[in-house]
């Protein structure tokens, strides 16, 4: 199974490091290229620098078929 995590925030960050124990095909997503390559040679995971929110960047970590998403509200972050 292919996962795409679309923003390697506080969640975003946190859910890859448990699927990647997994062995699951995880893509993490984010423009923030420093943190992507802290990540990616810390835990077993693809990582793709691309904006989360664009058409563009999903494309290009070959998004075919959404299954689910889950926006997280500026304002209720951390609640």
């Amino acid at each position: 199974m292919k996962i795409i995590i679309a923003g390697a925030g506080n969640v975003g960050t946190h859910l890859a490091k448990l699927l990647s124990r997994e062995k699951l095909d995880i893509i993490l997503m984010d423009d923030d290229e420093e943190k992507l390559s802290t990540l990616s040679s810390n835990f077993d995971l693809l990582t793709v620098v691309a904006s989360p929110s664009s058409i563009a960047g999903l494309k290009e970590v070959g998004i075919k078929e959404l299954i689910s998403l889950s926006p997280l509200h500026p304002t209720k972050a951390g609640t």
